[in-house]
C-alpha cells in the first residue's frame, strides 16, 4: 500500500497488457466455445459409432484413436 493509502501495482502487474472486452463480446466468445464444445461432442460421439477402422493420413491411427484423442482435448476444454 502507498503512502496515500491506495494498493500500488507489482512490477510484474505493470508490464501486464490489460485487454478490455464488452459484455457483448464476452457472450459472443462464450457462445463460441459453447459451440466447438458441441462440434466436440458430435465428433466423439459420430466416431464412437462407427466401426473402428485405420487411417493412414492422421497421427491417430484408428478412428477409436482419433475418438479418443477429441475426448481428452473436450475435458481439457471443459476445464
Amino acid at each position: 500500500m502507498s503512502d496515500n493509502g491506495y494498493l500500488e501495482l507489482s512490477e510484474e502487474e505493470k508490464e501486464m497488457d490489460f485487454t478490455q472486452c464488452s459484455k457483448k463480446q464476452i457472450q459472443g466468445l462464450v457462445r463460441e466455445r459453447n459451440q466447438y464444445r458441441q462440434l466436440l461432442k458430435q465428433c466423439l460421439y459420430a466416431l464412437n459409432i462407427i466401426p473402428n477402422r485405420r487411417i493412414a493420413v492422421l497421427e491417430a491411427e484408428t478412428t477409436y484413436e482419433l475418438a479418443s484423442a477429441i475426448g481428452s482435448a473436450l475435458k481439457q476444454f471443459t476445464k
